[in-house]
């Protein structure tokens, strides 16, 4: 794509920091601003913008099975609000229970959810035989 079809279509690069009131335009027209615009076309069909950042954090093999995902948020992006059927439907694949964690900017972590969901203040007990 070059610099005369931005400016033919009138491609223009807005940021929306919700930490601010406005909304900036960053870039209009010009060599620097084609780069701009270039990347910020370009970053809407990288998978890895797109798609959640959430990996298997924990295994717990030799207690109750259970498997903890850590989600890393990306730009500030929350999950959506279905991830509670993907914890139902991990639960189902895994046999055992499904945890959910947030893990923020300085690396603490937040339990979002889990599956099935346990009152508050219990704690899971392993089943099985106990030798």
């Amino acid at each position: 794509m070059g610099i005369y079809v931005i400016y033919d279509f009138k491609f223009f690069a807005i940021e929306d920091d919700e930490q601010k009131t406005f909304i900036d335009v960053s870039a209009i027209y010009g060599e620097v601003s084609y780069h701009t615009i270039r990347e910020k076309l370009s970053a809407q069909y990288n998978l890895s913008n797109l798609e959640p950042n959430i990996q298997v954090y924990e295994i717990d093999a030799s207690g109750d099975r259970s498997i903890t995902l850590s989600y890393l948020p990306q730009q500030g992006i929350p999950l959506a609000d279905s991830y509670h059927k993907v914890l139902q439907h991990l639960h189902h694949l895994w046999g055992f229970s499904v945890k959910l964690e947030q893990v923020d900017e300085q690396g603490s972590r937040r339990l979002l959810a889990t599956y099935p969901e346990q009152p508050s203040g219990s704690v899971a007990t392993p089943q099985g035989i106990v030798i």
